[in-house]
């Protein structure tokens, strides 16, 4: 606590330390250099023409006060003591002379003495001027004005004062007035038999006197003063900034105190810091001059400004880096947010009032940066546009380049490449690139996957085909021979016939999946009771079921399924089912057949145990042509279970394969809301 505490205190110890030798070795200096002659400095400028009209300026404002009605108006009051026929023109001009002169004397001659003698009145600031009593003063002048106006001056110390050349100056420039409505020219009643008093007493200071003129900016031992004191200060601040570099900035960044400093953005810091080294000198200055005990308040207070500009721009020198400018530039902040929000612009939008909003901002920024700093912020203005046009433009770039990757991607039939990150301006057309992506992979696919079922459909066409014509030719060849007993003959004719009769069926089959597959088929909707069509079949095939050994479990949680369905069709996808299971299932083995209502759903599902292994996948076994056993020893064409899917679809109705080990499942889903728009005459198929 107490090292953080030191910490806190430790520049504070350090202005204060400075300060206190300033103030010592410059009031040492001060008093060393009192041998400067002032006397003749105050000698000039007492008889320079300045002096002297300022003086006879201050006669009419002291002659205006002493005569003036505080009951009337100042317009009333100049056409009382100065012409009852004065013009508007006059009169202005007279307003501001008197506003003019009684600034002057009072702001420049501060420490000057008056007294105005009108016959028996007289009128003073301070003590009464008497012209017998002339000792004390460092000089005494008298001012008089006889009856007809005219001027004339008298000194302590008899200096050769052209008073009457600088009165026909303040008359001529001054105290006459034209009017270019009316083309007149008039001059105001000048004072007569008036006198004016005026002296500096010894008790003042005279460098005093010339510091409230402003003569002292133009005397030659104020430069050596000037040049004696500033070698002290600077190097005192030299000694100071040495000190200070030694500081440790980063120590003093982690207390809570400084950080808050170091938060302040850093161009409000280095404009701070300009400022001070532009108006410290003139400050310092002054003081120097005026040398007093408050000095070593402003000294301390510029000593710890210095530690304070010394510290930051060490952190700026050392930490200097593109993260700094994130964390502490208000400019770099502006910058990259004016990129990053040109940056997500949506070029699908009208951005109208986006566009004004930045050309507003714009023209405030300028009126702002030439208001401070003139040309220097025209040109700022140009670079700080310049840098934003051209991050925003190289964002663009960049995300139009990852765009046209992507879209080269594709085309070339990379369908995996991804567009997740940010494309700013562009990103209204990810959606879309993503959907197009999408769309081609599909339409790919799709055409691969055509063209690989044509080459099947070609390859079984021929082999299913071809198989049972061998057949029938062969057989038909051997009964070309005229040996053949009756008993072989009749063989050769079975054995042709049941060739024949697969041949008519494989063909069927496929005419049939072929129409359906392209749409050019009539359904004929009624409502059946599926329930009463499963039974229907199960009879047809109990023989099958019962040469292989097969029990059928049927189960079903209603007495009735009314569906709107093609009684043909759907009687069809069961016959095909039960032969997928008659030609496929282990023999003596269960076959399960389960009827469930779920929500708008009737789920029929049938389960087997298969006799053969199953290597194609379960998308497969739906398509055409495919067979679970795929050495093709059995008889089946490949198209019952292709029948069955698009039956199913082509009612609103699903069919699902799942295969587990041996275990083969069909799952069918009949929608109990489809309403075609034909629906024939009720009937229920027992």
């Amino acid at each position: 606590m107490k090292k953080k505490l030191i910490a806190i205190l430790l520049p504070f110890i350090l202005a204060i330390s400075s300060a206190f030798l300033i103030y010592v070795s410059t009031e040492n200096r001060y008093h060393s250099n009192q041998p400067f002659d002032m006397t003749h400095e105050y000698k000039l400028y007492i008889q320079d023409s300045v002096f002297e009209e300022d003086l006879l300026a201050s006669c009419f404002n002291i002659h205006y006060n002493a005569n003036s009605d505080i009951n009337k108006s100042m317009e009333q009051n100049i056409r009382d003591i100065y012409g009852e026929d004065l013009n508007i023109t006059s009169i202005d001009g007279m307003i501001n002379f008197l506003n003019s002169s009684g600034n002057t004397l009072r702001d420049q001659y501060p420490y000057m003495a008056y007294t105005y003698v009108n016959g028996e009145q007289t009128y003073s600031n301070k003590e009464t001027l008497s012209p017998e009593d002339t000792s004390g003063y460092h000089f005494f002048i008298h001012i008089h004005f006889d009856e007809n106006g005219n001027v004339s001056l008298e000194n302590s110390y008899n200096f050769a004062l052209p008073i009457k050349n600088a009165y026909y100056s303040l008359i001529n420039s001054l105290l006459t007035f034209y009017d270019e409505e009316t083309n007149v020219q008039q001059t105001i009643d000048l004072i007569t038999n008036k006198d004016f008093y005026f002296a500096l007493s010894e008790d003042c200071a005279i460098e005093d006197f010339l510091y409230a003129t402003g003569y002292y900016y133009q005397v030659d031992y104020e430069v050596a003063y000037l040049s004696q004191q500033m070698d002290t200060i600077l190097l005192s601040f030299v000694i100071l900034f040495i000190i200070t570099c030694f500081l440790p900035v980063k120590k003093f960044k982690t207390i809570g105190f400084y950080q808050k400093i170091f938060a302040i953005p850093v161009e409000i810091l280095i404009v701070v810091s300009l400022m001070f080294l532009n108006f410290s000198a003139s400050i310092i200055t002054n003081n120097i001059f005026h040398h007093s005990a408050d000095a070593i308040y402003l000294y301390t207070f510029l000593a710890i400004l210095f530690i304070f500009d010394v510290m930051i721009a060490k952190d700026l020198l050392i930490e200097f880096n593109m993260n700094y400018l994130h964390k502490r530039s208000l400019c770099f902040k502006g910058i990259d947010y004016a990129s990053r929000y040109l940056k997500s612009l949506d070029l699908s939008e009208h951005n109208y009032f986006t566009l004004a909003k930045f050309i507003i901002i714009g023209m405030i920024l300028l009126i702002v940066l030439v208001f401070f700093l003139g040309m220097w912020g025209i040109i700022w203005y140009a670079i700080i546009a310049f840098i934003i046009a051209m991050l925003a433009l190289n964002s663009v770039k960049r995300d139009y380049k990852k765009l046209l990757e992507v879209t080269s991607q594709i085309a070339s039939g990379k369908f995996d490449t991804s567009l997740n990150s940010d494309l700013g301006i562009f990103n209204s057309y990810k959606n879309s690139m993503n959907a197009i992506r999408d769309d081609f992979k599909t339409a790919v696919d799709n055409a691969v996957k055509s063209e690989k079922m044509k080459t099947e459909l070609i390859t079984s066409v021929s082999h299913d085909l071809k198989t049972p014509l061998t057949s029938i030719v062969s057989y038909v060849d051997l009964l070309k021979d005229s040996t053949l007993t009756e008993d072989k003959k009749q063989e050769y004719i079975n054995i042709i016939d049941h060739n024949a009769s697969r041949l008519k069926n494989l063909i069927n089959d496929l005419f049939e999946v072929s129409k359906a597959s392209s749409g050019n088929i009539q359904l004929d909707f009624m409502e059946i009771d599926i329930l009463s069509l499963i039974k229907q079949a199960l009879l047809e095939y109990d023989h099958l079921f019962t040469q292989k050994g097969l029990q059928i479990k049927l189960t079903h949680d209603l007495d009735k399924y009314i569906l709107t369905l093609d009684s043909q069709k759907t009687y069809r996808i069961f016959t095909n089912l039960f032969t997928n299971i008659y030609k496929y299932a282990l023999e003596n083995t269960r076959v399960y057949i389960d009827i469930t209502t779920n929500e708008n759903m009737v789920v029929v599902t049938l389960r087997n145990i298969s006799k053969n292994e199953i290597h194609v996948t379960e998308e497969d076994l739906l398509e055409r042509f495919v067979q679970g056993d795929q050495s093709r020893h059995s008889e089946g064409s490949g198209l019952g279970l292709a029948i069955v899917k698009t039956f199913c679809e082509l009612q609103q109705a699903t069919c699902h394969v799942h295969v587990d080990g041996d275990l083969f499942k069909v799952t069918l889903r009949f929608d109990t809301t489809f309403k075609p728009e034909t629906v024939k005459v009720k009937e229920d198929i027992q």
